[in-house]
This record gives C-alpha cells, sequence and structure tokens, in this order.
C-alpha cells in the first residue's frame, strides 16, 4: 500500500452499516434508512482531498467497513480507486442481520484485531477521513489516526455528532453542514 500510494491523496470511508442493526439507530439516526451508501462517503472524501489540490491529481480511498455489503458492493465497481482494508475482511452482511437470516457476532478473535491494527496503520497515510462519530468505532479509527499521522486529517461525519476536526474543515472548505 504504502509503495504503491505514496504520490496519491487519500481519504478513509469508515462505513458502519452494522451499527443500523440496533434500535436505536433504526429509530434515531439519519444514515438508518441505508440511503446514506458508499457514493455519500466517496462525494465527502472526494471534496476533502480535492480542496487545495488539482483536480487531476490521483486519489484514493481506503475502506474500513464491518459489512460485507459495503465490501461487495465496492468490489463490483472495481473502475473506482478504492482498496478494501484487511480489516474488512470475513465480516458478515447487514443485510442478512436485518431481516434475521443471520445474527451478527463481534467476537471473532485475534485474527479480526490483527487486520484491524494493520488496516490502522495502512489509514495514518490518509490526510482525510470520513465516518460516523456517533460510532465508538469510527471514534477509535479516527483518534488512531489523528495520533498515528501526527497532524489533523480534513473529516466529515454523518449524523448530529462530530470528530473532533470536523468545525475546522467545515470552516477550510466554506462548507456549511446542516
Amino acid at each position: 500500500w504504502a509503495k504503491s500510494h505514496a504520490h496519491q491523496r487519500c481519504a478513509v470511508l469508515n462505513i458502519r452499516h452494522g451499527d443500523k442493526i440496533k434500535p436505536y439507530w433504526v429509530k434515531n439516526h439519519k444514515t438508518a434508512s441505508f440511503f446514506v451508501d458508499l457514493e455519500d462517503y466517496l462525494t465527502h472524501g472526494r471534496a476533502m482531498l480535492r480542496h487545495n489540490h488539482s483536480e487531476h491529481s490521483k486519489e484514493v480511498y481506503l475502506l474500513l467497513t464491518d459489512d460485507a455489503d459495503v465490501v461487495n458492493h465496492t468490489l463490483s465497481r472495481p473502475w473506482l480507486p478504492i482498496a478494501v482494508a484487511p480489516g474488512s475482511e470475513n465480516m458478515f452482511p447487514s443485510s442478512k442481520v436485518v431481516t434475521g437470516a443471520l445474527e451478527g457476532t463481534w467476537n471473532k478473535g485475534v485474527d479480526e484485531l490483527a487486520r484491524i491494527f494493520s488496516s490502522m496503520q495502512i489509514a495514518a497515510q490518509c490526510s482525510a477521513f470520513v465516518g460516523n462519530a456517533q460510532s465508538a468505532f469510527s471514534k477509535l479509527a479516527y483518534f488512531d489516526l489523528l495520533g498515528r499521522r501526527g497532524a489533523a486529517p480534513l473529516s466529515f461525519s454523518f449524523g448530529s455528532d462530530q470528530f473532533a476536526y470536523d468545525a475546522i474543515t467545515d470552516a477550510l472548505m466554506e462548507r456549511q453542514c446542516k
């Protein structure tokens, strides 16, 4: 990853569709309807990467997700410059959990932990983060990126909570979030 994307700008897309399985998310969060999808995350990531950069310079996205549906959706679009992070492997599809066809499990052990840590190491090269600040994992990934980079990434969060530098990103980009 580091060598093949050294001269490209990178944004992390942390899509936590699995969180929508819980009643709180279905009832209260604006992404609960599944209408906020990969393209919405890309739109925000692209805007941040293109801020103060030429639209012609190369950009790449790193997908961090716990949802096999999102991974499959991404892989079905090979023309998009999106790499699937190791931590996104071997996840279950939230569509089957929501319909009751599969019961989710979040304790997959040390192999999953190793994939998550390697994903966070890769993500440290990215200068932008799109996620959901109401998610504990999304906050962990964001602050891990912040700590490893030693500099604040541009950021955007869906929903009412914000990451630490969302307001600064909004001001830099002259973006008004509703």
